[in-house]
């Protein structure tokens, strides 16, 4: 019976020991299945970082572009305003010149007219004194 007891004594020892064994084991893999969970998680929040990170410069671009187009735009706009002042300053040049044309042209008329006027005057006046008085 002590045989037994024995046996006993010495199976319920290696039970124990096979527990233990066997808790550390769950124990040891469980640290590991949580050490690789971590390390998906860490290597999945960089993913998606590096994604968010490629999406904000692709908007950034997208958003510089848009900007340039519109500079792009502007100086355009803008050019063609200065062209188009140029050709009315231009054109303003040359109706004051013709104006002026014109103002020298009235002048000069006027002269002639007067000279007209003064010759017809004495013209006139010789005709009075030449003619017989009756």
């Amino acid at each position: 019976m002590i045989e037994v007891i024995i046996a006993a004594a010495i199976g319920a020892g290696a039970g124990a020991a096979g527990l233990v064994g066997y808790q550390r084991t769950r124990q040891i893999n469980g640290k590991n299945q949580i050490e690789r969970d971590l390390a998906d998680a860490k290597t999945k929040a960089s993913d998606i970082v590096l994604k968010a990170k490629d999406e904000a410069l692709k908007i950034e671009n997208e958003r510089r572009k848009e900007w340039q187009k519109t500079e792009n735009r502007l100086a355009d706009r803008e050019k063609t305003l200065d062209n188009k002042l140029e050709e009315l300053d231009r054109r303003a040049e040359k109706l004051r010149a013709h104006e002026d044309e014109v103002d020298n042209l009235k002048n000069e008329i006027r002269d002639i007219r007067t000279r007209q006027q003064e010759k017809l005057e004495k013209i006139a006046g010789l005709k009075k004194k030449t003619l017989p008085t009756s």
